[in-house]
Order: C-alpha cells, then sequence, then structure tokens
C-alpha cells in the first residue's frame, strides 16, 4: 500500500514537473513574440514620394493629369485613398494603375476657375502593423484655359456709329467671330448689335490643341454723300480686321464707343468793346448780347471733347485788322466764359510753303491738346501768295494751358507704289521729312497661293492690309474689301470663313474667290484719327500682279 502510494505521488510530481516546463516555454514564447512585435514596430522606414508626370501645358475640357509614386514599400504601407483637390475640395479620385505605381485623375476642366490654378494630390496610407494613418501631398500647377478673352461692346456702340462729322452712314454692322491659323472659322459668328452691353464669353473648341487665334470683324458700311454735281455718292465699305490674340493673354477684348452724339455743350465769349472784330470759324447756332463794356457771344451746341472722341473740334477765329487769333470752343467748359482783351490779339507768324517735288502731295494738319484731351481744328492756317512764294499764316490760339502740335502727311505717289510718311512738330516749318519706305525696303514672296512679307526694320510694328476694290463701272457706286492682319506677317490669298451665314453677298462672293492682283498695304499705325500725331508713322502700298 504505502508503495502504491509513493508511485502515484512520484507519477504527480513528474506531472507537476512537466506542465510547469510548458507553461514556462509559452511564457518566453510570449515574450519574445512581444520584443519581435516591438521591434517591428521601431523598424524605420521612409515615406514614399509624389510627382507630377503630366506632360499637359494647359487643361482644356475633360482632361487627365497624372501622378506617379516613388519609394513606396507595401510590406509596411497600404494605400487607403488618393484623391485630387483644389481649395480642398475633391475635383477627381485617382485611378492607379496595376502596379500602383502610377496615378491618374479625369477631371472636367470647366469645373475650375480660368487660368493658373493649384492642385493638390492628397495620398493616404495606413501602416501595416501600427494601422497609423499617415498622408502624402504634392502640388501641380496647371493652367485653366477653356474660354476665348471676353468681347465687351459697350451699349448703343452700333448706333452711335452712325455719326460721323463729315460722313453719312446709311448702314453700319459688325459681325465677328474666332477661325484658327488657317483661317478657318472655329466659332458662330455673331451680330455686335445683338451682343452690346454685354459680355460674350464663347467656349474653346475642345479638340483645339493650341492657345492662338484670330479674332475676326467683319464692318460693313454704307455712305451716302452729296457729289459736285449734286447727285448723290454710295459707298460700301467692306472691312475685315484679323487680330492674333491668346487666351491665355487678356482675359477680356473691350471696345468703346468713339463718338456720342448727344454730348454737347454751351459755351460764351466776352471780347472788349473796344475791339472791332469779326467771327468766323467753326461752329453753329449763336446769340450776341452787350453788357459791361463787352460782347457776349453764346454758342450752342459745342462739341465736348470729353464725350466725343476723335472728331475735329470747334473753333472760333477773332480778327481785328492785321491780328486773327483763334479760340478752341470745344476746350471752354460748359457754362464757362472765356475773356478777350485788345491786348491778347497778335498777329499771324509767316513761314514759307513747303516745296513740292514731282509726284508729291503734302498734307499740313493742326492739332492741339488740353488736360489730355487732343482734338484737330481746320482753321488755324490763312494762305497767301508772294512773288510766286506761297505762305502759311499761323495763328495763335488765346485758350490758355493748350499746346499746338502740326503734323505734316507727305505722300510719295510713284507709278509703282505709293508711299506716305507723317512728321510731327511743335515748331515751324518741317524739316527732313522725305524718308519714304519703299516695296525695296521690305522682303515679299508669292508661293502656293500665300503672299508672305517679311520685316527687315524689327523696331516697327507693322500692320498689312490687302485691298480689292469692287465694281468701278458706277462713278456714284464705291465698294471696296480690307482685310486686316495684325501680328502676323503672313497674308493667305485664300480664306475659308463659310461666311453664308451673314447674308451678305457682296462680302462671300469676294471670298469665294479672292482675284491674283489686289494692293497690299504694309503700315505702322491702325489708321485711327490720331495717326496724323505718329511722329515717324508711315505707309508702304504697291500692287501684286
Amino acid at each position: 500500500m504505502i508503495k502504491q502510494l509513493f508511485s502515484i505521488l512520484c507519477i504527480s510530481i513528474l506531472f507537476f514537473n512537466a506542465s510547469c516546463t510548458s507553461q514556462k516555454e509559452v511564457v518566453e514564447e510570449l515574450e519574445e513574440e512581444q520584443e519581435q512585435n516591438e521591434e517591428d514596430l521601431e523598424t524605420e522606414f521612409d515615406l514614399p514620394t509624389l510627382v507630377s508626370d503630366s506632360t499637359l501645358s494647359f487643361l482644356r475640357g475633360d482632361d487627365t493629369l497624372s501622378a506617379s509614386i516613388q519609394d513606396l514599400d507595401l510590406e509596411y504601407l497600404e494605400i487607403t485613398a488618393v484623391v485630387l483637390e483644389h481649395n480642398n475640395q475633391q475635383i477627381s479620385e485617382g485611378i492607379f494603375s496595376e502596379d500602383s505605381t502610377s496615378i491618374n485623375f479625369p477631371i472636367d476642366s470647366k469645373e475650375l476657375p480660368e487660368g493658373f490654378v493649384n492642385l493638390e494630390v492628397k495620398l493616404s496610407l495606413k501602416e501595416v502593423l501600427s494601422e497609423e494613418e499617415v498622408e502624402v501631398t504634392t502640388t501641380i500647377s496647371m493652367e485653366v484655359d477653356n474660354y476665348f478673352p471676353a468681347i465687351f461692346y459697350e451699349s448703343n456702340y452700333i448706333q452711335l456709329q452712325y455719326f460721323s462729322y463729315t460722313d453719312v452712314w446709311t448702314a453700319f454692322s459688325i459681325d465677328l467671330f474666332y477661325a484658327d491659323l488657317e483661317y478657318n472659322r472655329i466659332t458662330d459668328i455673331y451680330n455686335v448689335a445683338n451682343i452690346e452691353g454685354d459680355s460674350l464669353t464663347l467656349e474653346i473648341p475642345e479638340g483645339y490643341e493650341g492657345q492662338e487665334y484670330f479674332l475676326c470683324k467683319l464692318i460693313n458700311n454704307t455712305q451716302e454723300n452729296p457729289s459736285s454735281n449734286g447727285s448723290t455718292v454710295t459707298s460700301v465699305g467692306n472691312s475685315m480686321y484679323i487680330d492674333e490674340i491668346s487666351s491665355n493673354g487678356a482675359s477680356k477684348i473691350n471696345y468703346a464707343s468713339s463718338s456720342n452724339k448727344g454730348d454737347y455743350k454751351s459755351v460764351t465769349v466776352a471780347i472788349n468793346n473796344s475791339i472791332d472784330y469779326s467771327l468766323s470759324g467753326r461752329y453753329g447756332k449763336y446769340e450776341t448780347t452787350t453788357k459791361d463794356g463787352y460782347q457776349f457771344t453764346t454758342f450752342e451746341n459745342i462739341i465736348d471733347p470729353t464725350a466725343i472722341k476723335r472728331v475735329t473740334l470747334n473753333d472760333l477765329v477773332i480778327s481785328s485788322g492785321d491780328n486773327s487769333n483763334i479760340v478752341v470752343l470745344s476746350y471752354i467748359n460748359n457754362g464757362d466764359t472765356l475773356w478777350v482783351e485788345e491786348d491778347q490779339l497778335t498777329e499771324p507768324s509767316d513761314w514759307k510753303a513747303l516745296p513740292y517735288e514731282d509726284r508729291e502731295r503734302l498734307l499740313v494738319s493742326c492739332f492741339v491738346k488740353s488736360d489730355g484731351i487732343v482734338g484737330q481744328i481746320y482753321n488755324m492756317f490763312d494762305f497767301y501768295d508772294e512773288n510766286n512764294i506761297e505762305y502759311y499764316k499761323t495763328k495763335k490760339v488765346l485758350n490758355e494751358n493748350t499746346e499746338v502740335i502740326y503734323s505734316l502727311r507727305a505722300d510719295n505717289n510713284q507709278t509703282e507704289y505709293y508711299s506716305l510718311l507723317t512728321t510731327t512738330t511743335k515748331e515751324l516749318p518741317f524739316t527732313n521729312y522725305r524718308n519714304f519706305y519703299s516695296p525695296e525696303d521690305f522682303g515679299i514672296s508669292i508661293q502656293d497661293g500665300d503672299v508672305t512679307i517679311n520685316n527687315h526694320n524689327a523696331d516697327y510694328f507693322y500692320k498689312f492690309v490687302m485691298v480689292k476694290k469692287l465694281d468701278q463701272s458706277n462713278p456714284n457706286f464705291r465698294q471696296a474689301i480690307y482685310i486686316t492682319l495684325n501680328k502676323s506677317n503672313h497674308l493667305a490669298r485664300e480664306f475659308n470663313f463659310n461666311l453664308s451665314s451673314l447674308n451678305q453677298d457682296n462680302t462671300n462672293t469676294l471670298f469665294d474667290n479672292l482675284p491674283l492682283n489686289y494692293e497690299v498695304n504694309v503700315t505702322n499705325y491702325d489708321d485711327s484719327y490720331y495717326d496724323a500725331l505718329n511722329n515717324g508713322a508711315f505707309k508702304v502700298n504697291w500692287d501684286l500682279e
């Protein structure tokens, strides 16, 4: 019995020892595993980097941006999300490649503002062991270019064009559209009368890859002017202006009216009664009264040059004996009076008229400037002949703070070409004005129906104009087409503007088949009213066979 109990005790001890040994080993294994996990958690690794892979120079319509993930260790990091944001707003969710190294972001760029924007790529990651979340970002700067520059014509622009000081326009219209660099129309045609007062913002065709375009304006006008024999001469003008522009340039193109028929004023000139004088000049209705030793002459409907641009100003010539002076009525403020005393009046100064040469024509004009407002006056000069020599008599302006600028436009009308040169001066007489340009100063070539003109003088900005005169059989009906290219030295003989929707037969017929013989103008000014003030401005015209 004792022996049996002893055997049982021994067996129990053995089991107890074995059990203790097993528990110890488990504990040791757990401790080792915990230590290993802690070591694993303490393992250092670098976060990946994001790099933009996009080769796009701008975004237009539905487009795709791409980026790549560099140095991503998937043993330690798990990708949870990748998005593209603008101003902290998600605009696209990334689409991964099979190896998760590159990402594409499909976007609708019209959801973004026009111009340059900063887009942020956000890559969200989770550490495999700690499950801690981390984020990697990069910024992509891109230009969004979905729209042409907005075009704005001020209200009543077309109506105000009917007013011209010397012409009567019985019809006037402007149509505009955009064309590509091959002269193919890529937008609808818009009539300015229907859009004036509002901005016209047109979307660039999504398939168009560039940012350079032509803004084309078709101007059609009809003038009816009396001729010397009492009949009416009807002139139809068709002008096309083609401006090369960039959609990443100015965001808005503004057109302001050059005239406003309704802006006139009433002014008064008070002349001392001691002066025996006579009045002449460019003015309309007036009324004269006498008071306090002065004769007050009030002129109505005087042009206000702050409201009516590029017109001839109203002037008043005061003559007294040998004295003759001029008052610029348009420079007197509305309701104000300009006072004239006898000691202010002076004799005109003389200068010898310019000698003419063969095939030459000279035109001298006078401009005045006050408070930044420039206008032309016609009554500055009188002429007289002495010993068969012609002289100019130049009057003095009585308005204060008024600058006088004289302009000479010299025409050299040779058999094979025509040249014009403008010279300005503040002191008479004119000198050194015969530096005319000729076609030899420009390189010109005709090949495959295209005309190319090269500039030899890079100091000037040039404009090229093609002119074709139409229907010369009727002396009382004149018609011409002017095709103007600005900022370009390439003139294409054939145009593909698809102008049928304009319903202007004379214009459509012209563009259907431009002839081989037409006139080319090269000029460094824009035919505006103030071109006569551009010292050194020139024009050269010649015919191409």
